[in-house]
């Protein structure tokens, strides 16, 4: 099945670090990881959030090149030619909600689909591998986002403790 989204430099998607035994993996047919994507994109938990299978679709295309968050924000969420990544955060969320998304995916339904697409923290650009164990191990491989810190308590105590004085005098 031909899904016409092929990736620049697939060539590099096949080789992994060599196994113990000292050989490499062969790289995958084309085709392969077509399907696999394809499968990815069909997934019940992509086939109804089309934003974020246009944006996978959108940077499966272009992992051969880098592209800027303004390209992301305009050619792969349609937002309009004055569309500011410094004040509209629209690609950031939605490359997060993307991520999480294939965390999903891997941890159901992707487990044993042998192409592992990732997106590193800070990074819109896709990152992928290939093999038997890839779906399996990119469960724990899709980073979360950072946890927030926990927010500062308000200093009350001083405060308190001035009113009463205030009110004692």
């Amino acid at each position: 099945m031909d899904t016409g989204i092929s990736p620049g430099g697939i060539a590099d998607i096949g080789t992994e670090s060599a196994s113990p035994g000292g050989s490499r993996k062969e790289a995958p047919e084309s085709s392969d990881i077509e399907t696999c994507f394809s499968e990815i994109l069909n997934s019940d938990r992509f086939r109804k959030a089309v934003v974020l299978r246009n944006l996978l679709g959108y940077l499966w295309r272009n992992t051969d090149q880098p592209v800027s968050e303004y390209a992301v924000g305009t050619e792969a969420l349609q937002r309009k030619p004055d569309f500011d990544p410094k004040t509209d955060a629209t690609v950031r969320v939605n490359v997060a909600r993307l991520r999480a998304k294939l965390r999903e995916f891997y941890e159901a339904e992707g487990r044993t689909c042998p192409l592992c697409i990732t997106i590193p923290l800070n990074s819109h650009q896709l990152e992928y591998r290939w093999g038997s164990d890839a779906g399996a191990a990119s469960a724990a491989s899709v980073p979360d986002a950072p946890a927030a810190a926990p927010a500062p308590r308000p200093r009350v105590v001083p405060y308190l403790w001035a009113a009463i004085v205030v009110l004692l005098v």
